[in-house]
């Protein structure tokens, strides 16, 4: 069998979505996220400007005080992507249940709870920073 029929066998049997005209896989739509997250727009995830946010994010922390300061603080090492999931992260707004998750690992009562959301809502925070910032409590 000659190479280009194997290959047209393979990619027959393969279950990803594949563009006919271009051979590319595409990639999953997150149109249908029915998750609560936090108001983002897709844009704020383009590598260059997501380290501007990510800054910004830095930046505010030092107005907010202990223990949001601290928490907005390990960001520092948080690095924007141009491809794959961690890119897909960076585009679309953290979900109020990471928010939710890091709040008890970072020693947030209720109250301090529902000033974590406003804060990342203000800044907006995305799923990577949510991530990152959950991964680092963890001491991950």
């Amino acid at each position: 069998m000659s190479a280009a029929k194997e290959a047209l066998t393979r990619d027959a049997n393969c279950p990803c979505k594949r563009n006919p005209l271009t051979g590319q896989r595409e990639q999953r739509s997150y149109q249908e996220d029915t998750v609560d997250r936090v108001p983002y727009s897709d844009e704020l995830g383009i590598p260059a400007t997501f380290e501007a946010l990510t800054m910004r994010a830095m930046e505010m922390c030092v107005g907010y005080g202990y223990p949001y300061r601290s928490l907005l603080a390990l960001l520092t090492d948080c690095i924007a992507s141009d491809h794959g999931r961690q890119e897909i992260k960076q585009r679309r707004g953290a979900s109020y249940k990471q928010l939710a998750y890091a709040a008890p690992l970072a020693g947030l009562g209720r109250e301090e709870r529902t000033r974590w959301y406003e804060i990342a809502e203000s800044i907006p925070l995305s799923e990577c920073h949510a991530s990152h910032i959950i991964k680092r409590l963890k001491g991950e």
